[in-house]
């Protein structure tokens, strides 16, 4: 029968929202949500507990334009930190910003991205995951809709979403029947090259406008080490295994 452990409120709060929540290996839950500060704004709020309830540490964010700042989505990393992504309002026009930070095991602020969109509308975080390479994965809407990958630890100087995914890993890999190719979405048709490692053509993949990635048929592929070249929209390269 289900009973309970433990419950907890931020009594302190005019309102409070739960949006996301992770639990780490450890036991201990991260929390994210909204809460209306004194101004009647929402802010965004970030609480972690102990597997008993005990607050472990609270971060409140407001974005600079003193509007309705929201988190999306928590995750966290095989260290114990904390990824939130959401929206934060930084201009009286009430645009929305894309928000991205990181918070160490003990809640310091490790980093912060924030992304305006140039053309004045709303940019945003929706979600956020992590795979098992540890890298960081968030997704948002814009005019465009995008997808987003980080490698951790982030490097520097990273301000614009199309540099944003820094990996375009194949799935599974090694792979045997089929893989998943992923590729940046985008409004206009993309491909790539699977060659050999004699640099000879095997197939061409065609990716749909907007598409985050195909699933390519390898039946018929020999076995060996390939190269997927990407053409645009930034020239790279993965490795693919198959067996």
């Amino acid at each position: 029968m289900p009973f309970l452990d433990w419950r907890s409120n931020k009594g302190s709060q005019i309102a409070y929202t739960e949006l996301s929540t992770t639990v780490d290996f450890m036991g201990n839950s991260v929390i994210a949500g909204s809460t209306i500060n004194s101004d009647g704004d929402y802010d965004i709020i970030v609480t972690k507990q102990n597997k008993y309830g005990n607050e472990l540490w609270t971060s409140q964010v407001s974005g600079t334009g003193n509007g309705d700042d929201f988190a999306a989505s928590v995750a966290h990393d095989a260290l114990g930190n904390t990824y939130v992504c959401g929206a934060i309002e930084n201009t009286p026009s009430g645009s929305y910003d894309f928000w991205l930070r990181k918070y160490s095991a003990t809640g310091e602020i490790d980093w912060t991205i924030e992304l305006s969109n140039p053309n004045g509308g709303h940019r945003v975080a929706t979600d956020i995951a992590l795979d098992e390479n540890q890298n960081l994965f968030v997704s948002g809407a814009d005019y465009d809709a995008f997808l987003a990958a980080f490698e951790i630890p982030l490097p520097s100087g990273f301000d614009e979403v199309e540099y944003l995914r820094e990996e375009l890993n194949p799935f599974p890999n090694p792979a045997t029947e089929s893989v998943w190719v992923p590729f940046i979405p985008s409004a206009e048709q993309q491909n790539c090259n699977l060659v050999d490692g004699l640099g000879r053509l095997i197939t061409t993949i065609n990716c749909p406008i907007y598409a985050s990635g195909v699933i390519v048929d390898l039946k018929g592929v020999s076995p060996g080490i390939y190269s997927i070249l990407y053409s645009r929209p930034h020239t790279k390269s993965s490795k693919l295994i198959v067996q």
